[in-house]
């Protein structure tokens, strides 16, 4: 919802504890502050429903770091965050329990300088461009997961015959590479990508960008996946790793030599989606390459 529309909205019941009246005007204050220094126009808001529509949003975030503190400490969470409280009762006893005095900073003087300083830093940073987007308020609660993939492995066959690398080489769609982070076509032909290698491009480089270093990409010509641990200004690791897509048999056909028809296996997709998740991708690649460079692994 666009905070603009905040001020046409009605404040919402809480079973929280009331909140401050200077917490909620220091609220409005930065969210003018911030505005004003993004070069947006500057619009009335109802300082109750703002915080409420913050809370919405910081609340869950708060309940991860407390999860995280009582697994860093061993320190027991308060009776009251063991029972299903509503997200607006639980903030109070989240900020206690993780030492927090209030939902915003401290209000001296040297750290209004300070934060102000910030926020301007970061409002005229050229990445931000937040005068040309608007200014939203979400719920970070949502878990991300792998893009969704076709039942029919025929279809993505049919999808990625259509895919034209950038490069304009007659051949280079021969071998597409589908991310399953975020379901961009890449080229991965040698002969396409020699000479973007050193600017840190093609597959590689789309796992710097897209994952962080993390990369799992589907050679769909071929039906094999790749997990990919990419380092700027280091060497790339991949590791195989079986193909959600399976035959009637159950069986994964990597290199679409028995030319069976495949389809998802949902097991086998949400293992994978588990294991980027809990950021098991790189120990995986790194597992990879112990029994490569053994002689487990032939292939």
């Amino acid at each position: 919802m666009d905070v603009a529309e905040l001020a046409r909205q009605e404040p919402m019941e809480t079973d929280g504890e009331p909140a401050d009246q200077d917490e909620q005007q220091w609220l409005a204050e930065l969210y003018t502050l911030v505005r004003s220094a993004a070069g947006i126009d500057v619009a009335d808001v109802s300082p109750p429903l703002l915080r409420q529509y913050i809370v919405s949003a910081v609340t869950p975030f708060l309940r991860c770091c407390a999860l995280y503190f009582h697994l860093l400490t061993g320190v027991r969470a308060p009776a009251e965050l063991q029972q299903a409280l509503p997200l607006t009762a639980q903030l109070p006893h989240l900020l206690r329990y993780l030492g927090l005095d209030s939902l915003c900073v401290p209000q001296a003087t040297d750290c209004h300088s300070a934060l102000y300083e910030l926020v301007f830093r970061w409002c005229r940073h050229s990445a931000a461009s937040l005068a040309q987007t608007p200014v939203r308020l979400f719920s970070p609660g949502r878990v991300s997961r792998l893009i969704d993939l076709p039942h029919e492995y025929s279809d993505l066959i049919i999808q990625a015959s259509s895919f034209r690398c950038e490069c304009g080489e007659s051949d280079a769609a021969l071998s597409p590479v589908l991310c399953l982070v975020c379901g961009v076509m890449l080229c991965s032909d040698v002969a396409c990508t020699r000479d973007r290698l050193l600017s840190r491009r093609g597959m590689e480089g789309h796992a710097l960008s897209c994952g962080a270093g993390v990369g799992l990409l589907l050679l769909v010509r071929r039906c094999k996946l790749y997990l990919v641990h990419s380092v700027a200004d280091a060497i790339a690791r991949k590791a195989l790793f079986p193909p959600p897509y399976v035959d009637r048999f159950g069986e994964v056909d990597q290199g679409l030599r028995r030319s069976n028809p495949l389809t998802l296996q949902l097991e086998q997709y949400a293992k994978l989606n588990r294991l980027w998740l809990s950021h098991g991708v790189s120990d995986e690649v790194t597992r990879y390459m112990e029994e490569f460079s053994s002689g487990m692994i032939l292939d």
